[in-house]
Order: structure tokens, then sequence, then C-alpha cells
């Protein structure tokens, strides 16, 4: 397994067997062939499924989610648009971390530390709700992270 990737072995085995039947007029008999191969697929970390939005901003909004860690991270292609994100408790921003004060991903990154004018994620002592706005961008995981590594 790669950095950012997933990366799948695979061995397959081809047999193709036929037989002619005797109403077509020709001597009956059958047939066999084949063949062997072997291959690599290399799937992006956690692409199966994305949340994805074109030239228009679209928001989705997490359910409530608990944040035990220092910082949001995210896996996302932004390289044509951009992904922010904002922490809502009650329904409405925390200061310091709505989109105004996110920093966006810009980039196609399969692990961006978004960054907040508020610094490391609040210890909110209760659930919050996560809601993520996208233009020209694919979002397809989101998680926590107990430290500030910055972003390579």
């Amino acid at each position: 397994q790669g950095l950012g990737s997933v990366n799948l072995h695979y061995n397959i085995i081809i047999m193709i067997q036929w037989e002619t039947p005797a109403s077509i007029g020709v001597a009956r008999g059958n047939s066999s062939k084949g063949g062997t191969g072997f291959g690599r697929a290399k799937l992006r970390l956690d692409g199966f499924v994305s949340l994805d939005a074109g030239p228009r901003t679209g928001k989705a909004t997490t359910r409530p989610v608990r944040l035990a860690h220092g910082a949001l991270a995210i896996n996302g292609d932004a390289h044509a648009g951009e992904i922010r994100a904002q922490v809502l408790r009650r329904g409405r921003p925390l200061a310091g971390f709505d989109f105004r004060s996110c920093q966006p991903l810009r980039l196609d990154r399969t692990r961006h530390l978004l960054n907040f004018k508020g610094g490391k994620l609040p210890q909110t002592g209760g659930p919050v709700r996560i809601e993520f706005a996208l233009k020209n961008a694919k979002l397809y995981a989101f998680w926590t992270e107990p430290m500030m590594i910055p972003n390579v």
C-alpha cells in the first residue's frame, strides 16, 4: 500500500471452452483456449465514493459528532475549485471556525489539514456538526487527528 493509495495485485486465468454442434454439418468436436495474466490496480485511498459539487457551491452537514482531537483532516480533490468547512454548535458556527476562518483546500490531496483562524479544534464537551462547502470539488473522507502535523 502506497501513501494515499491502495494497490491491488491480481492473477487471472482465462479459460474459453466451446463445443461444435452436430447440427451445423461439420464434424463434431470441442476445443479450449486460455491464458493467464498478472496485474496491478491502483485505487485512491478512500476513493470509492465522494461528495461532488460543480460550479455552484454545494453544502453538506454531518450528523452530530464529538471532536476528540485537535485537527480536522480531509481527503479531497479541489484542484479546480475549493473545499471549506465550519464547526456548528446548535446550528451556529463557532467563532474562529466558520467558512471565512477556514483556509480552503485548492489541491488534490488524500490528507489535508484544514487550518482555521481559531487554531486547533475546540474541545466542545458535546456533539457538534461539521458543515462542508464545495465548489468544483470532491470530498472523499474526513477525520480528526491529535496533532497539527503540517501538510506536505
